[in-house]
C-alpha cells in the first residue's frame, strides 16, 4: 500500500507538503525534516507537524486542509480564505 506522509503547519492546519512514498519504508521524521525553510515561512519546528494517509483517503479533484485537533485532512472549498491543496499524484494539473 502506499502511503502520503502530509507535513503541516500545527497552528493552522496549512499544509505545507506531502510526501508520497510507494513500497518503501517511509520515516515521518524525515518527511517533516525535509521541509526547507520553513523558519523562512514564520514556523518553529514545534509548529511543523505530520501524519500518514492512504492514498486511497484523498480525492484528486478536493482541496483538502488539516483539522489538527485529531491530524485528519478536511475538504475546503477552493475558494477558501487558504485554497487548501489539491493532491495529484504522478501527473502535473493546472488550475
Amino acid at each position: 500500500m502506499a502511503d502520503t506522509h502530509i507535513v503541516y503547519d500545527t497552528t493552522t492546519g496549512r499544509i505545507l507538503a506531502a510526501h508520497h512514498f510507494s513500497g518503501e519504508e517511509a520515516d515521518p521524521e524525515m518527511s517533516r525534516r525535509a521541509v526547507i525553510g520553513f523558519d523562512e515561512l514564520g514556523l518553529s519546528a514545534d509548529q511543523v507537524g505530520v501524519f500518514a494517509v492512504s492514498d486511497y483517503a484523498v480525492d484528486k479533484t478536493r482541496h483538502y486542509r488539516v483539522n489538527v485537533e485529531d491530524e485528519t485532512l478536511v475538504e475546503v472549498a477552493e475558494d477558501a480564505e487558504d485554497g487548501g491543496v489539491r493532491f495529484n499524484f504522478g501527473g502535473t494539473q493546472s488550475r
